[in-house]
């Protein structure tokens, strides 16, 4: 008799101990102890993911020169182009009329877009330095100019640099 009533004694300090232990543990414990779930994506139900196209990865610049109005690229076919700064300058010969503003032409969401750069003043040589955020549509020609055309004798140079992105 003395027997069955330490082993039930024993038997009923493991079960408190238990129960105690089982309190005391972390919710986080108890997660993984929990039963392992299995979860299936199909296509229509896809695992959310992160963007790839850091903007780090693709860079973008380009660089012209020349006596034209306008200069002309092509954005690469599969990429849309975030141009994020425009620089323009013109240099022209004395008493030649002066470009009134600087002007970028894109193609973005499948319409023309022309957005125009005002110089802060007018002397020989006409600069605009533009922080800007302007799209383009894989494929398309982005043209860079002036409102005025550029005289004969003017040189100017252009420089777009952004970044390229794969369209969603």
């Amino acid at each position: 008799m003395k027997f069955a009533k330490r082993l039930l004694m024993v038997a009923g300090a493991v079960a408190l101990a238990g129960i105690i232990g089982t309190m005391m543990l972390p919710k986080v414990a108890h997660a993984v102890v929990s039963a392992l779930v299995t979860v299936a994506n199909t296509s229509a139900n896809p695992v959310p993911t992160v963007g790839t196209d850091n903007p780090a990865l693709q860079p973008f610049s380009n660089f012209q020169t020349g006596g034209t109005s306008f200069f002309v690229f092509s954005v690469p076919v599969g990429k849309t182009l975030v141009i994020e700064e425009f620089n323009m300058i013109c240099f022209e010969p004395p008493s030649t009329f002066f470009p009134t503003d600087f002007r970028v032409n894109v193609t973005s969401g499948g319409s023309g877009a022309q957005y125009i750069f005002v110089p802060t003043t007018l002397r020989a040589e006409q600069n605009v330095i533009q922080t800007t955020r302007i799209y383009a549509d894989p494929g398309s020609v982005v043209s860079i100019g002036t409102g005025s055309g550029v005289p004969s004798g003017s040189v100017c140079g252009s420089t777009v640099s952004g970044h390229l992105v794969s369209p969603l």
